[in-house]
């Protein structure tokens, strides 16, 4: 549709973003302390395509969220071509998934951002001391811009061993408590 009829499509984003405002709306006034727009499948566009279609529905989206203080992340996977243009979402927070480092997507948006991410997450398939070494180098690569939410650079896989996620949460932990 977004090839054969461009005029519809644009419209059925624009009317998926509004309900996705009212959406996300409900979430905040019901207590969530952020919101996520996780924009699936923008990563496979060209960036005329994002910036044609996907961006001004992300836009719309997050500027008819009513959110006070409230920060809005936006998460695009695979789409660390489109960082810049992403960074004029209105979100307050860019997820980066993990083929994008994160001092790149620094660098790239000039530090305007928290990012959340990027632990790839088929690293949690390997041992406990591969998964504490990965975890730790997205830490390092974090930086010190303005905040980062850790987390995977996408979903959990279904074959992740819970070891693993242990592992992760446990060095997570040991690296805000310190060592004990």
């Amino acid at each position: 549709m977004m090839v054969s009829d461009p005029g519809t499509f644009a419209r059925l984003l624009e009317t998926l973003a509004d309900a996705m405002a009212d959406y996300l709306t409900l979430q905040i006034r019901s207590g969530a302390q952020a919101v996520q727009v996780f924009d699936s499948f923008a990563g496979i566009l060209s960036p005329d395509d994002y910036q044609r279609f996907a961006l001004p529905a992300a836009r719309r989206l997050i500027e008819r969220t009513e959110r006070d203080s409230v920060p809005v992340i936006y998460f695009a996977p695979a789409a660390g071509h489109l960082l810049e243009a992403a960074s004029s979402s209105g979100a307050d927070v860019l997820g980066v998934c993990w083929r994008t480092p994160l001092g790149e997507a620094r660098r790239r948006t000039s530090g305007r951002f928290g990012l959340q991410g990027n632990l790839d997450p088929h690293a949690l398939l390997g041992p406990a001391e591969e998964v504490r070494a990965r975890t730790l180098a997205v830490l390092e690569s974090a930086g010190d811009g303005p905040g980062h939410v850790m987390n995977l650079g996408h979903g959990i896989l279904p074959d992740t061993p819970i070891a693993s996620v242990e592992t992760l949460v446990e060095t997570l932990a040991a690296t805000v408590r310190g060592p004990a």
